[in-house]
């Protein structure tokens, strides 16, 4: 008996810091707490350049489970358009902040990727500030074992 098991997705909104902040001043200038903060000084040290890696402020949006990441990409372009002046004001005020949007999807089914369309609406939102989008896949399953690999 096979049945579909849907991804799930959820998107980070990141802003990345290179210096010490003040998390309290961002959560208020954008609007919204955030889920997760991190200082810079707090960071592991990246091997390469044997610094450390930046400090962030991150909100998680709500995670969903569906076949289309329609719904998952409102989500973000409401989010950007409803916080994106407190944003702005937090990228103006940091020189060395970056915004940058991560989507996570958790594929729990072979072949189970959903198409990913980013519509120039979320776009025209999105690179005013600067910012950037990362798409992280993990799969969430046991493939079946082949002896001939």
């Amino acid at each position: 008996n096979w049945k579909y098991i849907p991804p799930c997705m959820y998107c980070a909104v990141v802003i990345c810091f290179d210096e010490e902040v003040l998390f309290d001043e961002i959560d208020t200038a954008i609007g919204i707490s955030a889920t997760t903060t991190m200082q810079h000084h707090l960071t592991r040290i990246n091997p390469f350049t044997h610094k450390h890696n930046p400090g962030y402020w991150e909100y998680e949006m709500e995670k969903m489970c569906s076949e289309s990441c329609e719904n998952l990409l409102d989500q973000i372009h409401d989010f950007l358009l409803h916080y994106g002046a407190g944003i702005r004001t937090v990228l103006d005020r940091y020189a060395t902040s970056k915004l940058i949007i991560r989507i996570f999807l958790d594929i729990r089914q072979p072949d189970a990727f959903p198409d990913i369309t980013i519509e120039n609406n979320i776009m025209e939102v999105i690179l005013p500030l600067g910012g950037s989008i990362d798409i992280v896949v993990s799969e969430d399953f046991c493939k079946e074992y082949n002896e001939s690999t």
